[in-house]
């Protein structure tokens, strides 16, 4: 396995930045970003794979395959939240919350430190293989999902409805550490996003630790144990979700339902809508 940059190139490139990217390329002949999601197993604040698209004879170029977050942050309407796992047993805990106005712009100055120029990432490429430095679309940062609720915070609405079950307006994972797949060129790489102060902090340090990340998930992908991964993910129930609070039954009656649907129904014969929603 091969690293790239080197310890002397990422300091040098990434210093003052307080955050930088370790990328180990492979040839991706023999696996597929299934196999890999399958083969890195279960993790304590879930993964993600975002698959291409196959459409006819066009084929989506580039998968990416979640291996590891350093958070998960949500909002649940009145608050955010940010959630851990603890390194020593995975376990998840409730590390920040804070009163909440504007999911998008908190969740963009979460995102703040973690942002490197793409020209300095290149940068730091120079001295490797053609192949490794065709930097990829996505090589970590936030993935999830926003609610539809959340364009009350764009804009005024009217009332909002009492929710019986209690989700998230809005999660994301803060992932730093991905496995991403070119199909066109069959490659693959394992990429880790490394932080530290840039005022003081320790770029070598961070280094060594994203490299020890690269590793392990490069074991999990090319090695024996990435086998008991695919029993574990298997096996694995318990995922991070909002707490749900029990509806206590529907939160439409038959009745109320119906009549939404007849009015529906004549809203579409007048042609006013097309398609509704009444969940």
């Amino acid at each position: 396995m091969q690293r790239f940059p080197g310890r002397s190139a990422f300091v040098d490139h990434f210093g003052s930045l307080g955050a930088g990217a370790v990328f180990a390329p492979f040839l991706a002949d023999g696996l597929t970003p299934v196999a890999a999601l399958l083969r890195l197993g279960p993790n304590p604040l879930g993964r993600f794979l975002l698959e291409s698209v196959e459409q006819g004879e066009r084929l989506g170029r580039w998968s990416f395959v979640g291996a590891g977050a350093s958070e998960l942050v949500a909002f649940d309407g009145q608050y955010g939240l940010v959630f851990r796992a603890h390194p020593r047993d995975g376990v998840i805990y409730e590390a920040d919350r804070w009163a909440s106005r504007d999911p998008l712009s908190e969740l963009r100055e979460r995102l703040r430190p973690w942002r490197v120029p793409t020209e300095v990432v290149k940068a730091s490429l120079d001295g490797a293989p053609r192949a490794a430095r065709e930097l990829p679309p996505f090589f970590g940062g936030a993935v999830g999902f926003l609610g539809y609720d959340v364009v009350r915070t764009i804009e005024r609405l009217g009332t909002v409805r009492p929710d019986p079950v209690g989700t998230w307006e809005a999660g994301y994972l803060l992932a730093d550490t991905v496995v991403v797949f070119d199909h066109l060129r069959r490659m693959g790489y394992v990429v880790a996003l490394a932080r530290w102060d840039p005022v003081g902090g320790d770029p070598g340090a961070a280094y060594a630790e994203a490299s020890e990340r690269v590793a392990r998930v490069w074991e999990r992908l090319h090695g024996p144990g990435g086998a008991d991964g695919v029993w574990a993910l298997s096996a694995a129930v318990e995922v991070p979700a909002a707490p749900v609070r029990d509806p206590g039954g529907a939160a439409v009656e038959d009745e109320a339902f119906e009549q939404a649907v007849r009015r529906a129904r004549r809203y579409i014969e007048a042609g006013d809508i097309f398609q509704v929603v009444l969940s």
